[in-house]
């Protein structure tokens, strides 16, 4: 195998720490003889987001080899936003290589369109990595979410193929405006009440909001150049049988990101990537590119990207009357074990055991 296709399969194992800032856990293990002189490489995931107040979110990772055991958060002495005018923004350490700022209106960088910024990183042992400047574009509103069920043919637990229906979620969404922007990124949610069982006497049954991330191994982007029109329409987004989690009501959430030709291009390399199969007619591997440099060092080895976006989110529910009778996740088949332990589902023992829940109810619950 070459180097530079060493290279270009270890980004594979970036997205463990960097795809979109939200994920947890690595897409599938790879292990592959480190290249001399990528040893110890950096990989830097960050990104700035306007809103108010703006936040710009950065993670660190130290790739010692090729293995995903080998990616490991790693923190860095000097980390700073910086405008055109050569404003600093400090980012504040939040510990394990996770740093965040928040930028409102008493800071000394103002976050606006038209505008551009880049990052400083300084390591403790006195590497010192910067950015190109990102240009922040106003992103196009999404219009509407649509769905619709489709016929999918799967393979069930005896490793036998059947059809099953899912449910759909598209969108219709402006993909092209007057400000050069060329390109634009989903981010994908779901949200669902769940109300628990709790095996404790005197423990009262409560209600839960739990969202997940969707769709993380698959990057929703789209070029504008390829799009006929200024927009698209009824552009899928998500699959997903019907569970659970549709029983007490649903919302799916798409979170829309404007990119720059940059940024456009990073993630719609990533994505090509994750797509590959290893055939003989496939295009053959790179390096994906990034906007990081070593000031001092220019054949230094770094991955990720910086960008500077907009978010525009757009949320769809379903009541479960929409569909019909639903099983609900909780009270669980598996009996309560001896002694009053929790069940196999945990979530059923406490619906705040999950990540992301919460008794509240979000602001965009309509049911």
């Amino acid at each position: 195998m070459k180097s530079n296709d060493k290279v270009f399969w270890s980004i594979r194992l970036l997205l463990c720490f960097g795809l979109m800032l939200s994920s947890t856990s690595c897409l599938e293990k790879i292990d592959l003889e480190v290249p001399a002189g990528f040893g110890e490489s950096l990989a830097i995931q960050a990104r700035l987001v306007k809103g108010e107040p703006s936040i710009i979110t950065m993670r660190v990772s130290q790739l010692f080899d090729f293995t995903a055991a080998s990616l490991q958060p790693v923190n860095v002495r000097e980390h700073f936003l910086v405008d055109e005018e050569g404003n600093k923004f400090e980012l504040d350490e939040l510990g394990n290589g996770l740093y965040q700022g928040i930028l409102d209106d008493s800071s000394p960088i103002v976050v606006d369109y038209g505008r551009s910024y880049k990052l400083q990183v300084s390591t403790f042992d006195n590497r010192r990595y910067e950015t190109t400047f990102e240009t922040l574009y106003p992103v196009p509103k999404a219009e509407e979410i649509q769905t619709k069920m489709v016929v999918k043919d799967v393979v069930n637990l005896q490793g036998e193929y059947e059809t099953r229906e899912e449910l759909q979620f598209l969108i219709t969404t402006p993909v092209k405006n007057q400000s050069g922007n060329a390109g634009v990124l989903w981010e994908l949610e779901r949200t669902f009440k769940v109300t628990d069982t709790p095996v404790q006497s005197r423990v009262l049954p409560k209600s839960c909001y739990i969202t997940e991330t969707i769709g993380k191994g698959d990057i929703k982007v789209i070029d504008p150049t390829e799009v006929v029109s200024d927009k698209v329409v009824d552009f899928p987004l998500f699959e997903t049988p019907i569970d659970y989690r549709f029983a007490q009501g649903f919302y799916f959430s798409a979170i829309q990101y404007s990119l720059s030709k940059g940024a456009f291009e990073y993630w719609n390399n990533v994505k090509q990537l994750l797509r590959r199969t290893g055939n003989m007619f496939e295009a053959p591997a790179g390096k994906i590119q990034t906007n990081f440099y070593n000031v001092d060092e220019p054949e230094d080895e770094i991955f990720g990207y910086f960008y500077v976006t907009e978010a525009d989110t757009l949320h769809f529910g379903i009541d479960s009357l929409q569909l019909g009778p639903i099983a609900t996740l909780c009270p669980p088949n598996t009996p309560p074990a001896p002694g009053g332990e929790c069940p196999f589902i945990l979530t059923c023992c406490n619906c705040l055991s999950q990540p992301r829940s919460t008794t509240v109810q979000p602001d965009f619950w309509k049911f």
